[in-house]
């Protein structure tokens, strides 16, 4: 059904072909064909005598299908070929290497034909569609059943079928920019959006080109801009964020000799900016005392639930078939959606809001910081730029809450309200140093206020220490 609404979608010039697999493949047509509506009709009766029964040779599969849309692609004033890889199982015919069958994807493409997955039922290799789909610059749906594959499929036709501009890329002068979330090139469809983050160091003025190829053609733009020294907004830095840290969870997968320094660099990230993955929660272990955060080095919730949200965590994250893998490649595909990079965007996903794992440690984020409880007694928060540390450091600044020093501090650091508007009892890093706020003072027990029974003259008493103590 949803191959046969797909069909309804094709216009008169596009060309098309469909590519079944079972044990063995087996395809329409010799070549791709233009939708008249004669090719619609029998494609619609091929459609109709396919039966899934047998093997899954997805290795041949996909490589009969990228050989199509090269052949399609000879015409350079065409848009880009795109191949839709729908699948309810891992291979089991052929290759089933997962590195060898990605290894080959990419080789065979070359990086000219955009590969989007759709995985049907928790028994597909997300590992293997995951790679698939990122190394040739597609998308990747999950769905739990067919019930929402016709409407996911339309939706991300509706886009890929409608290209405004290809191989976008992007250069900045005046200031020095790294680390550009997701990585070019781009694709940009009609009536979509394209979200890019990145860091930049310097300041001025300077300008942003853009090029990419419309209608065949190659077409450049370029913007004028100003880069402040104070950087951007908060909003942006954690969009920044949550781009990259996706990404690092996609590698840590995939690059395990490299393993190290990707989770340093993750932990730094969901420490610094309160991004809070399934692979953190992964960090996470249980001990007598209660919850322990290896990204926070210390007691956070004596929390069963907590753990059991952990322990989906590593299960999905590690695991390449079965439900928690399933869950956990969809919460990624749905996290870059949400983040509004439409170069990977899937057009409909299923994927429910993941359990909130930071709600349940108390992370908050204000004035570009996130904070993290510490159990010690006084509801304490703590800096998440402070870094992974198993005991409060001694801080270079010690202020107590409400006092003269502390109005003093705030108005000599303008901003620095967003971070003081926190509590009572806070640990920080501002300009270089660390900062502590430490609770006011507890009211001083006079001899006016005694803990014995309250006598007719005592109210009176009470509003005296009032107003000796105003606090």
């Amino acid at each position: 059904a949803a191959l046969r609404s797909a069909l309804g979608r094709l216009s008169a010039t596009d060309t098309f072909q469909i590519v079944g697999f079972s044990s063995r493949v087996h395809a329409l047509a010799a070549e791709p064909r233009l939708a008249t509506e004669e090719n619609l009709r029998e494609a619609r009766a091929f459609i109709d005598a396919m039966i899934a029964r047998g093997g899954t040779n997805i290795d041949e599969a996909i490589t009969r299908a990228i050989a199509c849309a090269r052949a399609a692609d000879l015409d350079p004033t065409a848009a880009p070929s795109t191949v839709l890889l729908i699948t309810d199982g891992a291979p089991t015919v052929g290759v089933t290497d997962v590195e060898e069958i990605a290894r080959r994807a990419r080789e065979t493409n070359g990086g000219d034909t955009r590969i989007h997955v759709f995985g049907v039922g928790t028994q597909v290799n997300t590992r293997l569609l995951d790679r698939v789909a990122r190394d040739n610059r597609g998308s990747r749906t999950y769905l739990e059943g067919t019930a929402e594959l016709e409407v996911a499929l339309g939706a991300l036709l509706d886009r890929v079928l409608m290209p405004s501009i290809t191989d976008l890329r992007l250069t900045v002068d005046g200031v020095m920019v790294d680390s550009i979330e997701p990585p070019g090139p781009w694709d940009l469809f009609h009536g979509d959006d394209l979200v890019v983050a990145g860091r930049y160091s310097g300041s001025g003025a300077g300008h942003v080109r853009l090029s990419g190829v419309r209608a065949g053609r190659p077409e450049a733009w370029t913007f004028p801009a100003t880069f402040p020294a104070h950087g951007g907004e908060d909003e942006a830095a954690y969009l920044w964020a949550e781009l990259r840290i996706v990404r690092l969870l996609e590698e840590l997968r995939d690059r395990p000799p490299e393993r190290a320094a990707l989770e340093q660099e993750l932990i730094a990230l969901s420490l610094r900016y309160g991004i809070v993955t399934p692979y953190t929660s992964y960090l996470i272990r249980e001990a007598p005392a209660g919850i322990v955060s290896r990204r926070l080095g210390r007691v956070v919730r004596d929390d069963e639930t907590l753990g059991k949200l952990a322990g989906r965590g590593a299960a999905g994250f590690t695991a390449d078939e079965g439900k928690d893998a399933f869950d956990h490649s969809r919460r990624m595909a749905e996290a870059r959606r949400r983040a509004g990079s439409s170069g990977d965007a899937a057009g409909v996903s299923s994927a429910p809001e993941s359990e909130s794992i930071d709600r349940d440690v108390g992370i908050t984020k204000r004035g570009g910081k996130s904070f993290h409880p510490v159990d010690d007694g006084e509801d304490t928060i703590i800096d998440g730029d402070l870094g992974d540390v198993s005991e409060l450091p001694e801080p270079d600044l010690a202020l107590r809450h409400l006092s003269d020093e502390y109005f003093t501090f705030l108005r000599e650091n303008p901003g620095v309200e967003k971070v003081l508007s926190r509590g009572p009892s806070i640990l920080f890093r501002w300009k270089g140093k660390i900062v502590r706020v430490l609770p006011p003072d507890p009211l001083p027990v006079t001899e006016e206020s005694p803990a014995t029974p309250e006598t007719p003259e005592e109210p009176e008493k009470k509003r005296e220490v009032f107003r000796q103590h105003p606090r």
